[in-house]
């Protein structure tokens, strides 16, 4: 994700027109454990963009923050916005009947509490829609021998265990649909507009063997798409190791108490972070950035808290803006169909006086 710079921002904050200040090598950067994702934006007939998500720091003006090329020290442009950030959440559970629990209460047969009221608490402790912007979004999958999407990718109100309808038992514990429900989740976060993306996973920890490889390419795809995961075992003699695969940080628990932790550490990560965006080519905040087609490796300077370097280089796509010499040549084939319109006409006018 985001490692802290190895660069000291000098504490003045300069004008507007001004260029970035002047940085230089030195110790990790004061922005402390503030990190920050960027991600590109394009869309047809517009100038590229980029958007900043920041989190573990304070909230600083538009006018403060900068993004640079540290490859191309002349190349930088100042943020037009600072603002609430955006979500996108997945919910990825396991929907069996007998792990899930039976019943209004949500008991299993034997008596013992079922893991859809542990999953409901965590929720209400997110808080998601009070903490998080009212354009965020949210999609609930579950899986077992099969994928359901419980909860296609909608505003966060609808993110509820109440759409979830427990499918048959796994034989054996054999949680097959484990890859599928997070290639589902994994898509449809990546593919959401800029926003910060989570996927939360919770059930028994099973998975067969063949599932390893297979989690592990889904982790890489997760890293390559900025993925928040958090990710817990949950049940008894439930263990995180297929889990882990996919999440480093997954762990097991047998404690209803520990799956309303995971709620409380979700509403914190998803409080604790703004958007900041960016223009990506030449304007009145900066010469902008170097659209090539190329990695970049890029730093966002935060004012005086200081620089967040971005841990991975970010691929520029190619661009060119438009230039004198595109609007001379618009301008050029206007005037020809112009031209040519007339002499359409001109002709036209020849042919019928010839017929009088």
């Amino acid at each position: 994700m985001v490692a802290n710079a190895a660069v000291v921002l000098q504490p003045s904050a300069p004008d507007a027109g001004e260029p970035p200040p002047v940085y230089a090598a030195g110790s990790a950067g004061s922005a402390g454990s503030a990190t920050a994702t960027i991600e590109t934006v394009i869309h047809d007939n517009e100038a590229p963009r980029l958007v900043a998500h920041v989190a573990h720091a304070a909230r600083v003006p538009a006018a403060d923050i900068v993004i640079a090329d540290r490859g191309q020290p002349d190349r930088w442009a100042r943020a037009t916005a600072v603002r609430d950030g955006r979500v996108a959440v997945a919910l990825v559970v396991q929907d069996t009947a007998d792990y899930l629990g039976v019943g209004s209460d949500a008991t299993r047969p034997d008596g013992s509490t079922g893991a859809r009221l542990a999953i409901e608490g965590m929720l209400s402790r997110a808080a998601l829609v009070a903490t998080a912007p009212a354009d965020s979004v949210g999609t609930l999958v579950g899986y077992g021998e099969k994928v359901t999407q419980h909860v296609h990718v909608s505003p966060l109100p609808k993110l509820a265990m109440s759409a979830v309808k427990p499918s048959t038992p796994i034989a054996a514990r054999r949680t097959t649909g484990l890859v599928a429900a997070l290639e589902t989740a994994v898509h449809d976060v990546g593919t959401s507009p800029p926003a910060s993306r989570f996927v939360v996973l919770i059930g028994d920890g099973s998975a067969p063997a063949t599932a390893t490889p297979l989690l592990a390419q889904l982790r890489e795809r997760a890293d390559g798409d900025d993925i928040i995961r958090m990710s817990l075992a949950y049940g008894e003699a439930s263990t995180a190791t297929a889990y882990s695969v996919f999440d480093p940080h997954a762990r097991a628990a047998s404690d209803p108490e520990e799956v309303l932790e995971l709620g409380d550490d979700l509403r914190a990560a998803v409080a604790d972070r703004y958007d900041v965006d960016l223009p990506g080519v030449a304007s009145d905040r900066g010469p902008g950035l170097d659209w090539d087609g190329g990695p970049h490796a890029l730093v966002l300077h935060l004012g005086a808290l200081g620089p967040v370097a971005v841990e991975r280089p970010l691929t520029l796509p190619g661009y060119r803006a438009p230039g004198p010499r595109t609007a001379r040549a618009a301008f050029g084939a206007v005037a020809i169909a112009g031209v040519l319109v007339a002499l359409f006409g001109l002709a036209s006018l020849a042919r019928q006086w010839r017929r009088r």
